[in-house]
Parts: C-alpha cells; structure tokens; sequence
C-alpha cells in the first residue's frame, strides 16, 4: 500500500522548509516584548510590536516558495486549494480539514455523507475508502472527473497503475473553464504522487500543469500570499494592543 500522505510531507520540506517558523515567531515575539517594557515603552506598544513580529517569520515560507523557482507549484497548488476549501463549503459545509489529526477526527463526527472518501483516502483507511467510492454514482460531467479522480486515488493506495487516460478524458468534457483548471491541477497532483513514488522528481508534473493552465487566482499568487500575510500580520498585531491595554489596565 503506498502512503497518501507522502506528498504533503515532501511538499511541506521543499516549499516551506524544515524550521518551525510558529516557534520561531514566537520566540521573536517575546524578545520584541521584552526589550520594548526595558526600554520603558507602554504595554500596547509592546504587545503590538510583539504581534507584528510574531508574523514577520511565519511571512518567509510565504516568500520562499511563491517567489523562488518553486513559484509555479506554489500556485497551481494555492489554486487548487482555493477552489476546494470554497467547493467543501458548499458541498459538505464548515472549514475543510487541513491536517491528519483534523481529518481523522472529522472522520470521527462526520461517520456519512459527502467528504468522506477523499478524508479515507489521506487517512490510509483504504477499505472504507474503497466502500464509499464504490457506492458514489455521477451524473454531470464534474461529478464523473471528481469519481474518475478518487478511484485514481485508492487505486495509488492499492498499488496499483491509476486509469491516467480515462481521467484526462473525464477533464476534457469539463464544460466549466474554472472547473477543468481544477482539474487539470488535481491530476498534476495524481501525477506527482506517482513520480514521488517511483522516486521521481514529483514537482515535475505540477509545473507542466501549472503551464497549461489559463492563469490561477489572484490569491493564489505571490502578492496574494503576501496580502493575506499583511492582514494576518494586522490582526495578530491587533490582538497583541488589546492584550498590552488590558495588561496596562491591571497595573494602573
């Protein structure tokens, strides 16, 4: 049986690197704080500050794989996850789960209905993946691309040669521009999986994708990925003030 989840963990190392920028930030963060109250600054002042450069390290993963040569697997991923976090949404409903232990315990509270093959599938619970895959059915041209695309899936886990032909037959009938760009992302993703297998470069067939592809978001993009920082980093930094204000306040 090959692991699902061996692309994550190659994908985190190559684009995000192996430092723990949290810890990092938050170390920073707390020498910010430090320094800002020895030098007399007021507690808000010292909590925004530390909020800020609380952020600041977590941006540089952000930067390093939208900006370096990594840029075009950065996107077509960003892109993909875009268009599947809004597709969960709507389909399934709540925040799509983003790790192991988030889709084992969705899994847990979640025991029918939508979402569950593809959480299966990355948990390695290949028997009840295979169930429920086989008792979907597809009436539009998406739904039979999105089958096309889970049965490619178990069939990695189950060591056997994905049906690569027939899924991009599937995409091709995608009528929807914005769909099939999703698609033809999801099977660069298959793509990789099975170079990274075979001991492959797996970023390969994510770049080809992304160059047939007809643009991504702009969010998907290195100026996206740095607004959301920015926004992220304004929050956090705002977090930090009320902290210092309230902080100020017992001390007055």
């Amino acid at each position: 049986m090959r692991d699902f989840d061996a692309l994550n963990i190659a994908l985190r190392r190559d684009l995000a690197g192996t430092a723990n920028w949290l810890a990092i930030g938050a170390w920073v963060a707390i020498g910010v704080a430090i320094v800002l109250l020895l030098a007399g600054a007021r507690p808000p002042i010292a909590g925004l500050a530390a909020g800020l450069a609380f952020m600041l390290p977590s941006l540089l993963p952000s930067v390093r794989a939208h900006a370096g040569p990594h840029r075009p697997i950065a996107e077509a991923l960003n892109d993909h996850n875009l268009y599947e976090q809004r597709a969960w949404k709507r389909e399934v409903g709540g925040s799509m789960p983003c790790s192991l232990a988030d889709a084992r315990r969705w899994l847990r509270e979640h025991l029918t209905g939508a979402g569950r093959s593809s959480m299966l599938l990355w948990v390695g619970d290949v028997d009840a993946a295979r169930m429920e895959i086989e008792a979907l059915s597809a009436t539009t041209r998406e739904e039979r691309f999105g089958l096309a695309i889970l049965r490619g899936g178990l069939a990695f886990v189950e060591g056997r040669e994905p049906d690569l032909a027939g899924i991009r037959e599937s995409l091709a009938a995608i009528p929807d521009r914005r769909a099939r760009r999703h698609g033809r992302i999801c099977l660069a993703i298959l793509e990789a999986r099975l170079a990274h297998d075979r001991g492959e470069d797996p970023w390969a067939p994510i770049a080809r994708g992304w160059a047939e592809l007809d643009g991504v978001e702009w969010r998907a993009t290195v100026l996206g990925a740095l607004a959301a920082g920015v926004v992220y980093a304004v929050a956090i930094g705002a977090m930090g003030l009320l902290v210092g204000l309230a902080v100020e306040d017992v001390l007055a």
